[in-house]
């Protein structure tokens, strides 16, 4: 598994799990210290407008595989990459759980299609909820 050190990279790793899928699904890729990648797995299938994974689903996950970072992605079936409130929503509570169980989220992504968007990179949440990372 590689390094994963940019969303590209994860962008990449998920793309035939998640962006091409005609139902929304929730994945997590989880990284060790040094942000190589220890496994991926798709958590949560919905329906073609919306999939549940909470916070505790998804770190259930990181510790599972003895993680110690996590990235965590959704698709969009819908085409469109920009983020739902609730996207937003739950960004925020995994930042806050992620600090909470010292296990930084690097990062949110949403897939559709050959695009795809980074809460990291596109948002100021990052700087409100600081990960150690």
């Amino acid at each position: 598994m590689p390094i994963v050190d940019d969303p590209r990279v994860a962008a990449s790793l998920l793309k035939y799990d998640l962006a091409y899928s005609e139902v929304e699904r929730v994945a997590v890729i989880v990284l060790n210290i040094k942000h190589k990648a220890i496994a991926k797995e798709v958590i949560a299938v919905g329906s073609q407008i919306e999939c549940i994974a909470s916070p505790s689903e998804i770190f259930r996950t990181v510790l599972k595989h003895n993680g110690l970072r996590c990235i965590v992605a959704h698709n969009h079936p819908s085409g469109s990459v920009e983020p739902s409130p609730q996207d937003l929503a739950l960004t925020r509570s995994l930042l806050v759980a992620g600090r909470a169980l010292d296990i930084p989220l690097i990062d949110h992504l949403i897939l559709s299609g050959e695009d795809w968007y980074s809460f990291r990179q596109q948002t100021h949440l990052w700087e409100e909820f600081p990960q150690e990372d």
